[in-house]
């Protein structure tokens, strides 16, 4: 942005391309240039100089230009000096802004800190940072500015370690722990591949359309060309030595010249020269961390593949143990995107050996994706009318009353031999999103499935609320994943759960659920699980929504309950909460329930989390069932929210979904049954129109800034689906 622009621009990391951000919500001006520094990453290096940050942002980092004359183009690359920079904090997140100055400028040229600067120009950058996205007075306290740092602290340099990292090259077995060695060898395997793998389609042309057209049976028919198939079959049986045998031999070549140039032998590269360490504002930050596209480990190498061809190839007798390996490689996957169960376990395309290896493999691969190409399914895109968002679990059902349901990312994969090629009417059932009904009332649309084709189903929104999509279960990309999109994403071990509770603690979000179904037994687990999360999951509220939970196990093992309290039958938790102690030390506390027989508890107390042994530990029994009459009573369980009442007193509100009961928001006041008060919770809440009553059952309260109003989510006991339908509410109070 220049200081004559009024929309903010961004450039998209997936395509290079500028786009609009936002329009300027302010009549705020940028004093200066304002724009980001290339190849830097605003991450745990910059979270960590801001205690109070839950994380860096996540961008690159921004850069205010000083300059004498005016820039008006946006769309420019200055080169500038840098001088200070202003630690700043955006709701939770660090987002410190660089100060620089112009290079070889005439007026600010001499300018080596940001304590040489006239101060009102620096107070003018703080005053814009701290009210540019702030529009009412409501919302000025989303942004924390602190003072100005010098040149000094914003050019902290790159960490040192204690020693280099050791590359090799094996002349005898044709290793390829040089860059340029697997280069070449990697393109050497490309070329054979792709020649290949063409030479083995022509020669399964015509025996596949031999079956195709034959009215014989298949075995007669298969008989009688046996001739045709022996093209490939000697293909798949020569191909992998020739190709061992040629890549040797070129590969070979490149070894001797890359001697007679000196470019080979040991070479001793240290943290800083691989770039795997986030630098200071004018390094080259994010250098090789942008590139990786896969990582491989064998026994005794980690390899790191970028999508330029080359390898950073990383010895295990780098690091002192097994713990800082995997400290290492998840360091890498937070910073490429990919998830750590994505690796591959084994190197491949690294040793000439293996390129026959990996033919052997591609081949076979191929008569399967000839198969899957040649009965590919018919993709349906189900879209929003209104915003062209994708919409998920819209179902679309036949005639013959098959159901297609749609993933995350909106898509449907329809794969019915019955159908293609035939004109087929599917209705559609949105709960929520739908079309115009036809003259006989049905609602749905006409489509003619065919192999590999495609259809888009705009859909029209009939609530209020936008669908973003399932944060929990099995399948949310299933279908995406059929037509080769969204292969990143891993399926968690739940195929479904209910009953969530979700709380802040330390920098992360502590979740629980209540019954949960997995795939090895109809009987799932019934005792309360857990898992966290970042602190900010989403980077938007927009679908596809893709939530990975870090579930509690076992070291590796299956997922496992956390409140492992003594008695028959499971244990449930519910009012998750962080409270502070009187030494100041967060507790995450909750209630739980001892469950037998019909769904009955018979004990209800307190408990806390033990973060060394990872499960909730009972504190206090507050009641046992003694008779069949004996009913729990009030207590602090069900889904809690904050309260400040008129004289500033904080108060925890329990209940389900309207207040039942409220203590102090201290932890010695959760735990003592005497500072709990009972209230009266709403029994009913009518509509806006006054047409209906609607009884409450589930649900839960919670301050909504953007209203500005207390809102409640619940469900209703009743009503015109036995289930309930879901209401929500407005109030200016919360009791």
């Amino acid at each position: 942005m220049t200081p004559f622009d009024r929309v903010k621009y961004e450039l998209d990391k997936k395509t290079g391309y500028l786009r609009v951000d936002r329009p300027n919500r302010t009549s705020a001006f940028a004093p200066t240039l304002y724009g980001f520094i290339p190849k830097t990453f605003c991450g745990k290096r910059v979270k960590a100089l801001m205690p109070e940050a839950s994380d860096g942002d996540r961008d690159p980092l921004d850069i205010c230009v000083i300059s004498e004359r005016a820039i008006t183009n946006p769309v420019t690359i200055v080169n500038a000096r840098i001088v200070g920079g202003l630690p700043m904090l955006d709701q939770g997140e660090a987002d410190d802004k660089i100060i620089a100055v112009l290079e070889n400028d005439q007026m600010w040229s001499g300018v080596n800190d940001v304590s040489e600067l006239p101060k009102v120009l620096v107070d003018r950058l703080r005053h814009y940072f701290s009210v540019y996205k702030a529009l009412t007075p409501d919302e000025a306290g989303r942004v924390k500015i602190d003072a100005a740092y010098g040149r000094e602290h914003a050019e902290l340099p790159t960490p040192k370690v204690a020693g280099p990292i050791e590359y090799d090259l094996n002349a005898d077995d044709l290793t390829a722990f040089n860059l340029e060695h697997y280069k070449s060898s990697r393109v050497i395997a490309r070329q054979l591949r792709f020649t290949f793998v063409v030479a083995f389609c022509v020669m399964m042309t015509l025996p596949v359309l031999v079956v195709k057209t034959s009215e014989e049976p298949l075995v007669d028919t298969l008989r009688g060309i046996w001739p045709l198939l022996l093209g490939p079959v000697l293909l798949l049986a020569l191909g992998p030595w020739y190709v061992r045998r040629r890549g040797a031999m070129l590969a070979r070549k490149v070894m001797k010249e890359g001697a007679s140039k000196g470019s080979f032998g040991p070479h001793l590269l240290s943290w800083d020269a691989l770039g795997l360490r986030e630098q200071s504002p004018r390094g080259e930050t994010m250098r090789k961390w942008e590139s990786i596209e896969r990582i491989a480990r064998s026994e005794t190498h980690l390899f790191l593949y970028t999508s330029s061809f080359e390898a950073i190839v990383v010895p295990l007798r780098a690091f002192r143990s097994q713990a800082e390996t995997d400290a290492f490689v998840k360091e890498v996957a937070a910073h490429t995107g990919a998830e750590p169960d994505c690796f591959a376990a084994e190197s491949r395309w690294v040793t000439l050996d293996g390129m026959s290896q990996s033919f052997v493999v591609s081949f076979l691969s191929l008569i399967a994706a000839s198969a899957a190409i040649a009965a590919a399914p018919f993709r349906i895109d189900i879209v929003d009318d209104q915003n062209g968002w994708p919409v998920p679990a819209v179902e679309l059902k036949t005639t013959h009353h098959v159901r297609l349901v749609s993933d995350n990312a909106g898509v449907i994969a329809c794969d019915l031999p019955e159908l293609m090629g035939v004109e087929t009417w599917f209705h559609i059932e949105g709960h929520g999103y739908g079309v115009k009904a036809d003259g006989f009332g049905y609602r749905g649309v006409r489509l003619t499935p065919t192999p590999g084709g495609r259809a888009i189903v705009r859909v029209r929104r009939e609530l209020p609320g936008k669908r973003l999509g399932r944060l929990t279960g099995a399948g949310l990309f299933a279908e995406s994943q059929r037509f080769g999109c969204e292969s990143r994403w891993r399926e968690q071990g739940v195929l479904g759960c209910d009953t969530v509770y979700v709380a802040k603690y330390g920098d992360r979000l502590f979740w629980l659920w209540g019954d949960t179904t997995l795939a090895r037994y109809p009987l799932g687990i019934f005792d309360t699980l857990g898992a966290t999360t970042r602190g900010n999951p989403l980077r938007s509220f927009e679908p596809p929504l893709r939530l990975r939970y870090d579930y509690i196990r076992d070291g590796n093992g299956p997922i496992r309950g956390i409140a492992p309290i003594e008695g028959d039958g499971p244990t449930w938790l519910s009012g998750l909460i962080t409270l502070k102690d009187k030494q100041g030390a967060d507790r995450l506390v909750a209630a739980y329930a001892k469950i037998r027989g019909m769904l009955t508890a018979y004990e209800v107390g307190l408990c806390e989390w033990n973060a060394g042994k990872q499960v909730f530990e009972r504190t206090k029994v507050v009641w046992k069932k003694e008779s069949e009459s004996d009913m729990p009573p009030l207590f602090p369980d069900g889904h809690v929210a904050r309260w400040t009442d008129g004289d500033g007193e904080e108060w925890l509100l329990y209940g389900d979904p309207f207040p039942r009961l409220k203590c102090r928001a201290s932890y010695e006041a959760w735990s003592d049954p005497a500072a709990w008060e009972k209230l009266e919770p709403q029994k009913v809440v009518k509509s806006r129109d006054g047409a209906t009553e609607v009884t409450t059952h589930g649900g839960s309260i919670a301050w909504n800034a953007y209203r500005q109003k207390w809102v409640a989510i619940f469900t209703q006991f009743g009503g015109d689906s036995p289930l309930g339908e879901i209401w929500y509410a407005e109030s200016d109070a919360p009791t």
